[in-house]
């Protein structure tokens, strides 16, 4: 039970990450009234565990949430934990029209892939079906952000080169890219795990923050 000042206030549910939800009953004062907030614009994320932000602390804090927040913007966050460039990560029966969709994919592509032409082909195939799926969408691109392990070489080749293919795939398409190393702080105690690998809720503040420096001058 929630006790509101008079006058109009907003009222916002964030659920806890993975869980599924939704208004069973609302019991309202006799002369009061219910009204669904309309939001400004309307925003899509596809990323991994980062973006679905499974380490913080509390759900409205991810850097997803964070964003949605500051510009005023109804999200729906498609990321799926330990997630790559797998077209079948895509809902294509979602009935959500976003103005602006964020993906963010990457360092598990660094794990998960063996060559960086795999890289290039699956992701080549993802971000097309993006396109296709969302023509009048502006595609904002995040290339994998910094990690503690980065020095450390995978089969597809070095971190470096994988982020530098990522950049590549979403020029070549003509979205905004955001580099993701400058986004994070390149010390292990703003992340959550051993590997320095999903920020801490202080991380996601950082994380978002520096996206919204950046993007506040395409946002309409």
């Amino acid at each position: 039970e929630y006790n509101l000042p008079e006058g109009e206030n907003r009222v916002s549910l964030y659920f806890p990450i993975g869980a599924y939800g939704a208004i069973k009953d609302l019991e309202l004062d006799d002369g009061a009234t219910c009204t669904p907030y309309t939001y400004k614009r309307k925003f899509m994320f596809f990323g991994d565990s980062i973006t679905q932000g499974f380490t913080s602390t509390y759900s409205h804090l991810t850097y997803a949430a964070q964003v949605s927040q500051f510009f005023d913007a109804d999200f729906l966050n498609q990321a799926v934990g330990c997630g790559d460039f797998l077209p079948t990560t895509f809902d294509d029966s979602v009935e959500f029209a976003p103005d602006y969709v964020f993906i963010a994919f990457g360092t598990n592509d660094y794990n998960h892939f063996p060559t960086l032409e795999r890289l290039r082909e699956r992701g080549g195939r993802f971000l097309d079906m993006i396109k296709e799926r969302y023509p009048d969408a502006t595609v904002i691109g995040i290339s994998p952000i910094w990690r503690g392990d980065f020095a450390e070489k995978r089969s597809m080749g070095t971190f470096e080169e994988c982020c530098e293919t990522v950049k590549e795939l979403h020029r070549a398409r003509g979205f905004y890219l955001l580099e993701g190393e400058a986004l994070t702080p390149h010390e292990p105690s703003f992340y959550a795990d051993e590997k320095a690998l999903h920020p801490t809720t202080l991380g996601f503040g950082i994380y978002a923050n520096n996206i919204i420096k950046r993007i506040s001058c395409i946002i309409k």
